[in-house]
C-alpha cells in the first residue's frame, strides 16, 4: 500500500495524524518529538482559524439581522 496509511496520535494532545509504514524507522527520539510539535502547532492553528471564521460569520449574521429588523420596523 502506498501513502500515509498508519494512524498515530501525538503524545501530548492526542492529535491524530497519518504516516507511512516506514515511519518508525525514520522518526525516533528528538525527531519524533519535533514532528509531533509541528503536527500539534498546525492543528492548533487550524482550530484557531476555524474559530475566528465562525466568530466573523456569527457577527456578520447578527449585523444583517439587526439591519433587517431595523428596516422592517420602519415600514
Amino acid at each position: 500500500s502506498i501513502g500515509h496509511v498508519v494512524s498515530r496520535e501525538t503524545e501530548n494532545l492526542q492529535v491524530p495524524y497519518y504516516v507511512d509504514k516506514n515511519f518508525e524507522k525514520n522518526y525516533q527520539g528528538a525527531e519524533l518529538q519535533e514532528l509531533e510539535k509541528t503536527v500539534e502547532k498546525d492543528y492548533i492553528d487550524y482550530i484557531q482559524t476555524s474559530c475566528w471564521k465562525e466568530k466573523q460569520q456569527t457577527e456578520l449574521e447578527i449585523m444583517f439581522f439587526t439591519i433587517f429588523k431595523s428596516l422592517k420596523n420602519k415600514n
